[in-house]
């Protein structure tokens, strides 16, 4: 899976609008706003995705900063692993309170279309 992943494309575009495709080279991140009421708080939550309605998946190494206005925190997250196609990822936040797990509702849908980039030529030779 992993192999797969590098050689991914990923196309980023906004929910419902298709035909205003951003290219994301691979290893692209996801950025969003996040309300908190610090960025200590921001910070210490954990992301997931649903990808598909599919199951919870923790976003790794997501980071937040401060942003204006003051509640607000710009985060960014490795996109989660997703296979080539049209796919919709819906965020939550979480934290863990008294050892009980508290998410969000999720967030608004984002369209995303993913697309293997074709393999390089190789064995480049003259041929008489």
């Amino acid at each position: 899976m992993t192999r797969i992943a590098r050689a991914l494309a990923v196309w980023l575009v906004s929910a419902g609008t298709l035909g205003a495709q951003t290219p994301a080279p691979p290893g692209s991140r996801l950025g969003f706003d996040q309300q908190a009421p610090d960025l200590a708080t921001a910070q210490g939550y954990d992301y997931a995705a649903y990808v598909d309605k599919g199951p919870r998946t923790v976003l790794a190494a997501a980071t937040c900063q401060s942003s204006v206005p003051p509640g607000l925190f710009t985060c960014v997250a490795n996109l989660p692993a997703m296979t080539p196609g049209d796919h919709a990822i819906e965020l939550t936040a979480a934290t863990t309170v008294s050892g009980v797990l508290v998410e969000s509702l999720r967030s608004v849908p984002f369209a995303v279309r993913v697309v293997i980039a074709p393999a390089p030529p190789q064995s480049l030779r003259i041929v008489p």
